[in-house]
């Protein structure tokens, strides 16, 4: 199945403390890769550990599930998103130094059935040309938030 990897960075007026929590709000996931919704977020105490996702592929929606697969506070969150058709990795990677932070997010994205198979050039241009504005506008959210 065909798979492709992004990477932005973004440097935020904010603590790492503050993007930490707020890489916890289910909603801050949302426009982050192939993610367009967000709902029913499962926590273990504070952390975000699993939400359920949507996504659009060739006209139709798919619904996914997301689980946090490695959370090392406060520099780094890792999420596994497994939408049926589409699938992947977004990492998240904060370095602080006092009351700024920059975050690294990398997507790994892979198609995993036939209309994402078929659709993944399209999928993949459309990520490509997206992911930049993607980050940053996760990391306003985040620092207005």
């Amino acid at each position: 199945m065909p798979s492709a990897s992004f990477h932005h960075r973004v440097r935020l007026p904010v603590p790492p403390a503050t993007v930490w929590r707020a890489l916890q709000e289910p909603t801050t996931w949302e426009h982050v890769g192939p993610v367009e919704r967000v709902w029913d977020p499962e926590f273990d105490g504070d952390v975000l550990v699993a939400y359920r996702w949507s996504t659009t592929v060739g006209g139709k929606v798919f619904d996914g599930r997301a689980r946090t697969i490695e959370h090392r506070e406060p520099d780094r969150f890792v999420v596994d998103l497994d939408g049926g058709e589409m699938g992947g990795v977004v990492t998240v990677d904060l370095t602080g130094d006092g009351a700024e932070t920059t975050i690294d997010v990398g997507l790994e994205v892979r198609a995993q059935g036939l209309v994402s198979t078929l659709a993944f050039p399209a999928i993949r241009g459309a990520i490509a040309s997206g992911f930049p504005d993607q980050v940053e506008e996760l990391a306003e959210r985040i620092a207005g938030g």
